[in-house]
């Protein structure tokens, strides 16, 4: 127990002392790397989703999209791609 700043030493003034937010910070520092590395390597995530991944560029999207339109019309199969550009899509979004 830690006795508050400027105030006599009683039982109903004493804090108890705490480590949590030290080793709230070394969980927050360690984990998300070796969580996100476990999880890549072995092989938790869906095949596709790209976004906000290391290492996954957006040139691996279009090559998979290529190679899968390339594989799809050599079947002689019909197809087409929906391609949105979301930029700036939240640059004006009022807060």
């Amino acid at each position: 127990m830690v006795p508050k700043p400027k105030k006599p030493i009683a039982v109903g003034k004493l804090r108890p002392l705490s480590l949590t937010s030290c080793a709230r910070k070394l969980f927050e520092c360690g984990t998300p790397e070796r969580l996100t590395s476990h999880i890549e390597y072995n092989g938790y995530y869906p095949y596709y989703p790209y976004g906000l991944r290391q290492l996954i560029s957006t040139q691996h999207v279009l090559l998979l999209l290529k190679e899968g339109l390339v594989d799809f019309l050599s079947k002689h199969n019909k197809s087409s791609v929906l391609a949105i550009n979301v930029k700036s899509t939240f640059d004006n979004f009022s807060h």
